[in-house]
């Protein structure tokens, strides 16, 4: 079964909501989903495996469907989406590169995209919310910036040639490359980043800080891909 997202589909309105979930009743068809480990909003180990897990298997729920949502690193998430092995992935940004092969659930609460960095390093660095991100990055461009592959968190970002990038599987292997100065710089979600150094790097608690404000704050989607004509 293909999963087609329409302007019709009255159920994705739901997404806007924080709704509690309710386990998925038998007998339902099935939509099977991709996604990504992104603590604390969605992940295998968290309590419900996360908001983002319960808002959108409610709101399937409500409109007739059960949900099965498979792990998977991003990349493979969107390709496993892309080939239809799956009916699509979540939660997912919407960028101009994928436009044109999905279609996209109406927007639910997501995340607050910055720079983490060590503490140590002092930079010249100041937000400005006049100007354009790649404006306000700058004077950063001698450092190297770890970015996770294909995650389009800061597009202008991964498409700028002013900047070293490293790219990255996860937020997690990111942290690890900062933690081993391989890199400077992180773009990923500040409360993602505390829950991985928390669950997963505790040692680099106070060797890390956040520059606030954030850069961007994104919303949060369900990617379906289009269906060929």
């Amino acid at each position: 079964m293909k999963l087609l997202f329409g302007p019709q589909s009255a159920f994705l309105l739901a997404l806007s909501a924080l709704l509690s979930a309710a386990a998925s009743a038998k007998g339902l068809p099935t939509i099977t989903l991709a996604s990504v480990e992104q603590q604390p909003y969605i992940g295998e180990n968290l309590p419900d495996k996360g908001y983002v897990h319960e808002v959108v298997t409610e709101a399937f729920r409500r409109a007739g469907y059960e949900v099965l949502i498979k792990f998977y690193p991003l990349a493979r998430a969107k390709h496993e989406a892309e080939a239809g092995v799956v009916d699509g992935w979540t939660p997912a940004y919407v960028d101009d590169e994928i436009k044109p092969r999905f279609i996209f659930s109406a927007p639910f609460p997501g995340d607050s995209i910055g720079l983490l960095k060590k503490k140590l390093l002092k930079v010249g660095y100041s937000y400005d919310p006049n100007k354009s991100v790649l404006e306000v990055l700058s004077s950063l461009a001698p450092y190297r910036f770890g970015v996770v592959r294909e995650a389009h968190a800061l597009p202008e970002l991964d498409q700028s040639s002013l900047f070293e990038k490293d790219f990255a599987g996860s937020d997690l292997e990111n942290l690890s490359k900062l933690g081993g100065d391989r890199i400077q710089f992180i773009a990923i979600d500040k409360y993602t980043a505390a829950d991985l150094m928390v669950s997963k790097r505790p040692h680099l608690i106070g060797q890390l800080e956040f520059l606030s404000p954030p850069l961007r704050s994104n919303s949060f989607h369900i990617a379906g891909r289009q269906q060929q004509r």
